[in-house]
């Protein structure tokens, strides 16, 4: 989804967010159970950052436009999938201080635009890894 309004960036406006007028906009779908579109952005001349979330039951309510003029300033669309929070993984290759080999906790998937890693921890360490360089553990029944 991402990558798809990513590659249209430029025709597409939210109604709800130009009614706001907020600049530098991120528009993120998130997933963590339930379905959230979070806004984040700036308010102009103000350093004020702004937050707006639909959560999903209000979705259906929120409406994207497609103009057949490119915008000067086009939103970012990126999606974070926490329903994988907790999975686990084997990191193939080694990502900064964690080696090959190293047994990784998942926190997030995420896009922005046609992007994809992994957010990952071990060893008190952070870090976005390219999906190929995992591989995923099944998931247990508990």
């Amino acid at each position: 989804m991402s990558a798809a309004l990513s590659s249209r960036a430029p025709f597409v406006s939210l109604p709800l967010v130009e009614r706001l007028g907020i600049e530098d906009v991120v528009v993120t779908l998130q997933m963590d159970g339930r379905l959230k579109l979070v806004v984040t952005g700036t308010l102009p001349d103000s350093p004020a950052e702004i937050t707006a979330i639909v959560r999903d039951r209000d979705l259906t309510d929120v409406y994207l436009d497609m103009a057949d003029v490119a915008h000067d300033a086009p939103y970012t669309f990126a999606t974070l999938d926490l329903s994988v929070r907790d999975d686990t993984a084997t990191l193939l290759e080694a990502s900064g201080p964690l080696p090959a080999g190293q047994q990784v906790t998942i926190r997030a998937l995420t896009t922005l635009g046609e992007d994809v890693t992994y957010r990952i921890h071990a060893l008190g360490v952070n870090r976005s890894v390219a999906p190929e360089a995992l591989e995923l553990h099944p998931r247990s029944d508990d």
